[in-house]
């Protein structure tokens, strides 16, 4: 995250791939920092770090197809005129293709992206389709994946002020949830969700090496799963914060950070259900099939196409050893609404 926001800090439009990887536009940095070189030179200040590798082409693939070819504290670049004639001699392992589409590959003597693409885009989308013709683009050093930019999102901080020095753990949870609620309630969050918690504990120190040490302040980070500005699942991530703070706390601070977009969640068509995590059976409810614009739309369906055109699945055998036992689909009759 620190990384990313110092792309950021130059003006780049960044572009998360994988951890320890990111794209970026260089062309409108270029007139900012005198040319390639001159932003090459702007990133390689910034990082200092012995592994940092630079690729620079004329998209993503071949980017990326530079940057593992770069020198540690270095960088490649490749032209757009060159990049057919540099990867044709790379082997088609650094292809983002799956483990079986490799195997055919190699099963056909394919062993170089120049072996590829010297193959007729016709008979490769003969063979493995449309994810076939955009690994032929790619061996060609043609790559149509657009940059994405992450949207830069500041941290959102709550804090409070104890009027007396608090050491009970529940009181400070309830204080803690009370942050929470009130860092999701930021209009931020409506677009965008937390990947990680940061709580920090201001301490009242109780004795004079404490404070000679320093030991004035006690600093949990917790790391999200999936973005969520969901309440009980952070509180759920945060839970053990306060079992290692060493005095009590007089001031308590929660700060969301490493926002990504929102991602809605489908429900269920039919009745699966879902539990609450603060927990307990009363906190369980029953979506989709309740609905009746659910029910209306599946009798409809069923009335036009027949019963087969909806199916449910069903559960058989859950011990069986044999995959296709476990379960099997079945009409849902009770769609129509004459039971059964």
């Amino acid at each position: 995250e620190q990384y990313l926001a110092r792309l950021e800090s130059i003006g780049a439009a960044v572009h998360p791939v994988a951890p320890g990887r990111a794209v970026f536009a260089g062309a409108p940095l270029v007139r900012l920092y005198g040319g390639m070189d001159g932003v090459i030179t702007e990133v390689c200040r910034m990082f200092r770090v012995p592994d940092l590798r630079i690729g620079v082409g004329p998209n993503i693939f071949v980017s990326w197809i530079a940057a593992r070819h770069a020198p540690a504290g270095g960088h490649v670049l490749i032209r757009e005129d060159e990049a057919a004639r540099v990867l044709s001699r790379m082997p088609v392992s650094l292809l983002p293709a799956d483990a079986r589409m490799l195997e055919l590959f190699a099963a056909l003597g394919l062993a170089t992206l120049g072996d590829l693409a010297a193959i007729g885009v016709d008979h490769i989308a003969d063979r493995f389709g449309a994810e076939g013709v955009r690994i032929h683009e790619l061996a060609q050093g043609v790559d149509t994946t657009a940059l994405q930019p992450r949207v830069p999102v500041d941290p959102i901080e709550e804090s409070i002020q104890f009027p007396e020095p608090v050491g009970h753990h529940d009181v400070l949870q309830r204080a803690l949830r009370m942050l929470v609620e009130r860092a999701v309630a930021h209009p931020r969050c409506v677009q965008h969700a937390p990947r990680s918690i940061v709580v920090v504990c201001g301490l009242v120190p109780a004795s004079a090496e404490q404070v000679r040490g320093g030991a004035l302040s006690h600093r949990s980070v917790r790391s999200l799963r999936t973005p969520t500005t969901s309440t009980d699942r952070i509180m759920l991530a945060a839970r053990t914060v306060f079992d290692d703070v060493p005095a009590p706390v007089e001031r308590l601070v929660v700060r969301l950070e490493q926002f990504a977009a929102q991602e809605h969640a489908q429900a269920a068509l039919f009745g699966e259900r879902s539990s609450a995590l603060t927990g307990g059976d009363a906190a369980t409810s029953l979506v989709g099939v309740q609905d009746p614009r659910v029910q209306a739309g599946l009798r409809h369906v069923q009335a036009v196409l027949g019963d087969d055109a909806v199916l449910q699945v069903l559960e058989v055998q859950p011990g069986s050893r044999v995959p296709e036992r476990h379960v099997v689909l079945v009409p849902r009759s009770d769609a129509g609404g004459d039971g059964g």
